[in-house]
Order: C-alpha cells, then structure tokens, then sequence
C-alpha cells in the first residue's frame, strides 16, 4: 500500500527548456518552407511542464535544475517566479545557451520536434543545494534519459527523500539509447509515470499489464501508464485499473504527459484513491492539449469542472469515454 507522507513543499528536480511551438496544418520538409496560424514561446521540458502545472494547481514548488545565463534563460527564471515556483536552487551556467525545442503541430495535434539540450545534460549532484530537499513532501524527477552527468546519482536522490519520509514520482520520458537502465532508481519510487510506449519498450512486453507487472517487481509502489487518449492505466500489487480519458479535440499535445503527472501528484498528496487521482491526470492532460505551452495548464476550478460536467471552462465539449 502507498503511505503518505506530508511535509511543505513539492520538489522538481531535472529539465526544463523554451518550447517553441508553431501550430499550422502540415509538417516540414527538407528543402520547403510552410506557414503557420499559431506560435508560442513557452517554458517546457519534462520536468519544467510538471513544475508549472502543480503551481498552477496551488501546490508550492521548488525547481533544482541548470539554465543558461542568456536571454532565454532569464524568460524562463521571471516566469518561473510569476507562478510561484522557488528558484533559489536553479544554477544559472553562463557559458551554455539554454535548451530549446522547436516543435512544428499541425491541427490534429501531430507533432515534429527538434531539440537543445543544453544545460539539462551538464545537470550534476554538485549542482543538488541538500537544503533543496529540507521540508519537502514530494521529489518529482522527470526526464532520466536526458540528465546524463545526474543518473548515477539518482538513485540516491530517491533513496534520500523516501528515506526522510518524502514519497516519490519519477517520469522516465524516451531513452534514445535504449538502454533502459531504471532498476536502481526504480525501487525508490512510489509512483512511476511512464506512457504506454516506454513502458513496452522498457519490458519488451506487448501489453500494458504484462508490461506493468514487470515494472512493479522492479520496486516501485503503483506504476501509472500513460495511454493518450485512452485514458490511463493504474496498476498496483494489489489492483489494475483502466481510467478512461476525456474526449477533446487537442491543438497541441506537448507537455500533456507532464500536466497529467502534475494533476495525479496533486490528487495523490490529498489522500485521494488512485483511481481518482488518475481522473485528475486525465483532466489536467486533456486540458493542456487546448492551448500551447504554460498557458494552456489548468488550475484545480478547471480540472474539477471538466471532470464533473464533461466540459471545459472555456466551452470545449467533451465526453467520458
């Protein structure tokens, strides 16, 4: 059974980079140029989208992670503050641009990404302030593949917070070296975020509940799958749990993941049941799917309303599958 343990402040440690993202209705190619109808330029990353959704739920967050001292990483910083979030253990590296991903959206929600890393790779447990874990609650870690010098020290990251009597989440994203390597942060982790395709990939199963049975023998508590707009998967030692989505129709996908893990985090730390809480995360991943970037992650009003009435805030019908 999961344990809550309360504490202050919610804690996002790893990446966060500038989005930008240009809606229009085809995809790039070589040698062509296209025009779009919609740009935006947005604080993102994994971790950055969970951070800005669980503030834009009323929860107090602080972020640990590296940004460039150039303009893109001052935007990032100023609107980190206008959310709430503590920044006092981000480290600014002068010398490094900050990350970038540009994504081209048609108007089906399909997207094309090309991406910076920056300082999101240099990230390392020097950089990790120990007091930026000092009266926290949660540690949230998003984004393992990406925080190359920080892996190996990972693990302890968890081990330290469970530990001190923090619970954990931890959201892989896709490993483009398809190595996998989790086992070791795995066991120290209460609630783990993959979507359907790296939680396949990370098994070599073909179906969600082969695959998350296998990653629950690997330590964590509940296993969440993420499956788009088929809702979720919830699966403990001692339940499996289909949640359905809510039906929209989305402009822009990006960072819906990330708001989802941000709405079941929030449910999570209330005490609710985990069916719940995954209700909350297909409410707050639905509802980033209608606008681009920051702006388009709701707050606990919107969440709840679209989960009792079907309906978002601002008029967009949906229906509970």
């Amino acid at each position: 059974m999961l344990v809550l343990k309360m504490g202050n402040v919610i804690v996002a440690l790893g990446d966060v980079n500038i989005d930008i993202a240009m809606v229009g209705s085809s995809q790039p190619q070589m040698g062509r140029e296209i025009l779009v109808n919609e740009m935006t330029v947005s604080p993102a990353g994994s971790t950055g989208y969970f951070a800005f959704g669980i503030s834009k739920l009323g929860e107090e967050c602080r972020f640990v992670g590296r940004l460039g001292g150039d303009y893109f990483g001052k935007f990032i910083l100023n609107e980190m503050k206008s959310f709430g979030i503590s920044t006092t253990y981000v480290k600014i590296d002068p010398d490094v641009p900050t990350g970038i991903t540009v994504s081209v959206v048609t108007k089906e929600g399909e997207r094309a990404l090309i991406s910076y890393l920056g300082p999101t790779e240099l990230l390392n447990i020097g950089d990790v302030d120990e007091r930026a874990l000092m009266g926290a609650r949660h540690l949230h870690i998003g984004a393992f593949p990406l925080l190359k010098a920080l892996q190996p020290a990972v693990p302890q990251l968890l081990k330290k917070a469970r530990k001190s009597g923090m619970t954990t989440s931890f959201d892989t994203g896709w490993d483009p070296t398809g190595r996998w390597d989790l086992a070791e942060a795995l066991q120290w982790v209460d609630i783990f975020f993959p979507n359907e395709e790296e939680a396949l990939a990370i098994t070599g199963e073909k179906s969600i509940s082969r695959a998350a049975s296998k990653l629950l023998a690997k330590g964590p508590s509940a296993v969440v799958i993420k499956r788009g707009a088929q809702g979720s998967t919830v699966a403990t030692r001692e339940l499996s749990l289909d949640v359905p989505a809510f039906k929209v129709k989305p402009v822009d996908t990006t960072g819906a993941g990330d708001a989802f893990n941000a709405g079941f985090v929030f449910a999570f730390l209330r005490g609710k049941p985990l069916v719940e809480c995954a209700k909350y995360g297909n409410a707050a991943g639905a509802l980033k799917t209608l606008r681009s970037g920051c702006k388009g992650l709701a707050d606990v009003k919107s969440v709840e309303h679209l989960m009792s009435t079907g309906r978002s805030l601002t008029g967009v019908k949906s229906e509970k599958r």
